[in-house]
């Protein structure tokens, strides 16, 4: 049963299509429209009158007892809507507004196709599917904006300052070796990621012409370049890496924070060649004065751990074993939940 036939469903289609399309009325005045066609749908929908203060209210509720089916809790709760913003018409203080309008032509029309069995028109959808893209797409630019403020609010707060600097010179032409050392990063970084450690880390890839510096959280991405091997090129590693603790240790402590035991991590992966062209060891005996934990890892079999005293004054280095980047990260990935697990 139906309480509107189909001729009618069509005149009110093609009335509130003239309204949008046809009429060059204002947003006011074809909301004013609006209001009439809707006094006009629900005294043809309803059995007896009303004149009570609530008359669109009772109107409406006859509609819902006759097509029980039709009207879900939610189609109920859209009519009630409509009722309530259309009533607002008659008040000094209504001011007519473009999305509120197409909203409720959306509405008007659902009660229409509710009423009947006639399909709203496809130029009438548009009114309102155009409106709510629009607002999706605010929405989603909202949600951009949001997790922006997030990600700052995320990134200035308290977290373990972690350098990790290797030398990929040695094995950027060595494609297995390339792949096993990619692939044990990302799942370091990975597993950092889904542990929620409170680590920031830094980045710092040592190539054969330059050096790459990732802020991984960000993605943020700088580079270095360099003609020939020189003391420039691990001295330059060496300043970014002081520089990243230094700021961040300053950082938390103007904000009173309280420092992780150690208050950061700066671990230095490198070959013979490049642990050779340490010659200044001041800047990181400077951060190890800060607590800042330094380990030298050689990547040289056999090669001459003499080369890294310039790095760390508190911490012998080691050799790892040829290609066991995976068994490295993965004691660095203990390591890192050990210290955040264990704040002072």
């Amino acid at each position: 049963m139906y309480m509107l036939s189909r001729e009618r469903a069509q005149y009110y289609y093609k009335s509130l299509h003239f309204n949008h399309y046809e009429s060059g009325g204002t947003c006011e005045q074809r909301v004013l429209v609006l209001r009439a066609r809707f006094d006009r749908i629900l005294e043809e929908l309803s059995i007896k009158d009303f004149d009570s203060q609530s008359a669109y209210v009772e109107k409406l509720q006859q509609v819902f007892t006759a097509l029980p089916n039709r009207f879900t809790e939610e189609k109920k709760k859209e009519c009630h809507a409509l009722r309530r913003y259309l009533n607002g018409v008659q008040h000094s203080t209504f001011e007519a507004d473009e999305s509120q309008y197409k909203l409720s032509v959306k509405r008007l029309c659902e009660l229409i196709n509710l009423c009947s069995e006639e399909e709203i028109p496809r130029d009438l959808n548009k009114i309102w599917k155009n409106q709510e893209q629009k607002t999706e797409n605010k929405k989603r630019k909202d949600v951009n904006n949001a997790n922006k403020v997030q990600s700052k609010s995320i990134a200035e707060k308290k977290e373990l300052p972690f350098v990790l600097c290797v030398d990929c010179s040695i094995i950027e032409n060595d494609e297995e070796k390339r792949k096993q050392f990619n692939d044990a990063l990302r799942n370091l970084i990975s597993k950092i990621a889904d542990d929620e450690l409170d680590v920031n880390l830094r980045l710092i890839l040592i190539g054969k012409n330059k050096i790459k510096y990732i802020v991984t959280k960000t993605g943020e991405t700088s580079v270095y370049n360099y003609q020939k091997v020189c003391g420039d090129i691990i001295k330059n590693a060496i300043d970014n890496s002081c520089d990243f603790f230094k700021s961040r240790l300053k950082y938390y402590h103007d904000n009173n924070y309280k420092f992780f035991k150690p208050s950061g991590l700066a671990v230095f992966m490198l070959s013979a060649g490049i642990a050779g062209l340490i010659l200044n060891k001041q800047k990181t005996l400077a951060i190890e004065q800060q607590e800042v934990q330094v380990i030298s890892v050689g990547l040289t079999s056999g090669m001459d751990l003499g080369l890294f005293s310039n790095l760390s004054q508190n911490n012998t280095a080691v050799i790892m074993k040829e290609d066991k980047f995976e068994m490295f990260f993965n004691w660095m990935h203990e390591s890192l939940k050990m210290i955040c697990n264990k704040e002072e």
